[in-house]
């Protein structure tokens, strides 16, 4: 699972490499960028490969793992309906009560809506909402129990 993960996380950094993203401004044609750069991943042969052992190996994952590959291929163009992502989330929803802020974290980021996806709107944005509710009562919980601003 670890190298199946790491292969995403590579992913991710080439995504941000190739189109500008990592910079912290983000240029005029890099949404350009980002769209050929997501397409040419999400199209590509092993790629589908890449998701096919994920999917098979999601399982082993550890919540962490299961939260930033998540997140990550949500980045890439993923949408929330598709049956890796879908398989992700469920496991993230059933394991909501042990999830560390850390993990929240990245499953929050990925659930939100993708400014630069083609098939998810405003519309979209707004109906997110529901895809965080199985993670408020955890995330409630590790607030209350923060003793200062650094917790």
């Amino acid at each position: 699972p670890n190298e199946i993960t790491q292969a995403v996380v590579t992913l991710h950094y080439l995504q941000k490499r190739e189109t500008g993203k990592h910079a912290h401004v983000w240029k005029e044609g890099n949404e350009l960028k980002y769209f050929e750069f997501n397409n040419e991943v999400l199209e590509h042969e092993k790629f589908q490969e890449l998701i096919s052992h994920l999917d098979r190996l999601a399982d082993q994952l550890s919540l962490q793992e299961t939260a930033l590959n998540l997140m990550i291929l949500r980045k890439l163009g993923m949408q929330l309906s598709d049956e890796i992502i879908v398989k992700l989330y469920l496991k993230m929803v059933h394991s909501a009560n042990d999830l560390d802020i850390s993990s929240l974290s990245l499953v929050t980021t990925a659930l939100r809506a993708r400014l630069y996806n083609s098939h998810e709107n405003y519309n979209a944005m707004k109906s997110s909402k529901l895809r965080f509710q199985p993670f408020v009562q955890r995330l409630s919980e590790i607030l209350e129990s923060c003793e200062s601003v650094t917790d």
